[in-house]
């Protein structure tokens, strides 16, 4: 019997191999399609359904203070302006010289109080009557040692090109604070007024808001100023943020809550008894690292022009309870929470042009929520309160969660402008009414370009461009009607419709790219969905549902009944190459040799 030579062993080894690769490769597939992981950013459940994960919460960059001390600071603060306002009242009585500027011995500093007159008191003149109040610093800085309050029928002139640097440091800080007076500065494109924390031993504005800082506040009166910078402002709440303005309407509910705030709450700021309006005019104003860049109480009116709104601790503008306001052009960025929060009966809000961009929350938040709930001590009502808010133009880019966030309230509008970046270009949700989305451009979201929520009613979305998002246009449990909107390569659906839609309509829209499909809905109560263009579109399914799809429990039974077969028959095939080999050599040959055939081989 022969050995098998090296190259049959090398053929029965290649055969064994073989085997086993088909062997293993089968079980690896079939595992891989039962638990391999889906394309990132896709989820998919096992009966089918398809949704993006859920982001983690975004909240903005915390607040770094001292919640506490600064709390108590603010209350302080409000006890203070009723105390100089009181011996204000009475100075007169007590033979106090009222037709200048006098100091009333306050707790902790002194406020220098203006009393009322034609002309506007300056800076430079309070440097010369009331030198332990106001110094001048040379190279047109002025610092302000104390306080200031402003009264009814005074004015408080800031010059072009002055710097006003406000007294702040962990021995205390000084404020600008009129009580139906009015604040004002005149600066220039070319000479910009500075109003500014300054903390001596620093040499620099003050960083510290856990001791306080300075701040400037118009209660009642007028707040105008023009091509100024207001830098490292305020601090807590929003009556101490930075700049602030409220309407007058008492101090009794003013000295019960004030110190109550938390930080992203702004507390109720103190308001005199008096003067019943308040003026806002801020044009070409910028704001850098105050607590809140501008915070506008129960204001009607106020017109914000250009400018920008950047680095604040808490929020760039928030506006509670404040009419018909209108900001054209301003920039808000890099601010702690929102670049805008408008909350609480800020109705009639106009926004044009204005630029929104890496705020560390949303760009722009329209909270029409109610305070209330159900019945309450304050009476306040149970519906959205803020009406009307029209957003044109807008340009939001890469704020951390959404561009505009429309919570609660009705009649909200966003036309034209440009959504990008985020988790949401557009999030409508908490019974949102009647809000429009018209012509925007919406791109590179990782959620959803538009999510319509829970209870929103009566959204219109029309005409808009989205791309290269999660989902395009996502609709749950809400009624929207989608007419003519264009949405190119969503990574997932073009269009998702979840839950019961009532009043929901998809119609005339055009959905091109690649994803998991144009219009979802399989998970649709009766969807009104027609007349959409949907053959750009090319359906394509994560790896985990392709592979689900392949290896379906019966076809994973027929592959593994094929690799058994495959097996066998390089097995057997393996088996008759042994066979020839062990076979006896007279097989292969007659297996005789005689005498004569040997010598004829020689």
């Amino acid at each position: 019997m022969t050995r098998p030579t090296k190259s049959t062993r090398t053929g029965r080894s290649g055969a064994r191999t073989l085997a086993i690769v088909v062997a293993v490769g089968a079980v690896i597939v079939t595992v891989a399609g039962i638990a391999g992981p889906p394309i990132v950013g896709l989820i998919t459940h096992p009966d089918g359904r398809r949704d993006l994960p859920s982001a983690a919460p975004v909240s903005g960059r915390a607040y770094s203070g001292d919640p506490a001390n600064e709390a108590a600071l603010v209350k302080h603060e409000a006890q203070r302006v009723v105390d100089a306002q009181a011996a204000a009242a009475t100075a007169a009585g007590r033979k106090v010289d009222v037709t200048r500027s006098f100091r009333v011995l306050t707790d902790g500093r002194p406020t220098l109080v203006l009393p009322g007159r034609a002309t506007p008191y300056t800076l430079g003149e309070l440097a010369s009557t009331s030198p332990d109040s106001v110094r001048d610093a040379g190279g047109g800085a002025v610092d302000v040692l104390e306080h200031v309050l402003v009264t009814r029928g005074a004015t408080l002139q800031l010059g072009a090109g002055q710097t006003v640097r406000l007294a702040s440091d962990a021995s205390g800080f000084a404020s600008l604070v009129s009580v139906g007076g009015t604040i004002a500065s005149a600066g220039t494109a070319e000479a910009r007024t500075v109003i500014e924390s300054w903390d001596a031993a620093a040499g620099a504005p003050d960083q510290a808001t856990a001791d306080g800082r300075a701040y400037v506040r118009a209660n009642g009166g007028a707040l105008t100023l023009a091509n100024t910078d207001a830098k490292g402002l305020g601090f807590w709440s929003g009556a101490t943020g930075g700049l602030s303005a409220s309407l007058a309407t008492g101090t009794t509910r003013a000295l019960n809550q004030i110190g109550s705030s938390t930080a992203g709450t702004p507390s109720v700021s103190l308001a005199p008894s008096g003067s019943a309006t308040t003026s806002v005019v801020l044009d070409g104003v910028a704001t850098d690292g105050n607590a809140y860049g501008l915070f506008l109480d129960g204001v009607s009116g106020a017109s914000i022009t250009g400018g920008t709104i950047a680095n604040s601790l808490v929020d760039g503008i928030y506006l509670r309870s404040s009419t018909d306001t209108k900001i054209t052009g301003t920039k808000l960025t890099g601010n702690a929470k929102d670049g805008l929060v408008a909350s609480t009966a800020s109705s009639r809000l106009v926004l044009d042009k204005v630029t929104a961009s890496k705020n560390f929350r949303n760009g722009i938040t329209i909270d029409g929520r109610p305070v209330e709930d159900g019945p309450n001590p304050s009476g306040a009502g149970v519906k959205g309160a803020v009406k009307s808010a029209t957003i044109t133009g807008l340009t939001a880019t890469d704020n951390q969660r959404y561009g505009v966030d429309v919570l609660g309230g009705s009649r909200t509008t966003i036309s034209g402008g440009s959504l990008t970046g985020g988790l949401m270009g557009v999030a409508l949700r908490s019974g949102a009414a009647s809000t429009s989305i018209e012509k925007v451009a919406i791109r590179g979201q990782q959620q959803h370009g538009v999510a319509v929520l829970d209870d929103t009613r009566g959204g219109k979305l029309t005409g808009n461009r989205i791309d290269d998002t999660g989902i395009g246009i996502y609709v749950r449990n809400a009624g929207a009607v989608l007419t003519g909107n264009k949405v190119t390569d969503a990574a997932v659906d073009g269009i998702a419709l979840v839950g019961t839609l009532s009043g929901t309509r998809v119609t005339g829209n055009t959905i091109s790219g690649t994803g998991a499909g144009a219009i979802d809905i399989d998970r649709a109560i009766n969807p009104h969905v027609e007349n959409n263009i949907v053959d750009g579109w090319v359906a394509s399914q994560s790896l985990s549902r392709v592979i689900g799809g392949i290896f379906s429990p019966l076809t994973v039974i027929w592959s593994a009944v094929l690799a058994l077969v495959a097996f066998a028959v390089i097995y057997r095939l393996g088996a008759r190459d042994r066979q020839r080999q062990r076979a006896p050599l007279q097989s292969f040959s007659r297996g005789v040799m005689t005498r004569e055939a040997a010598g004829s081989i020689r």
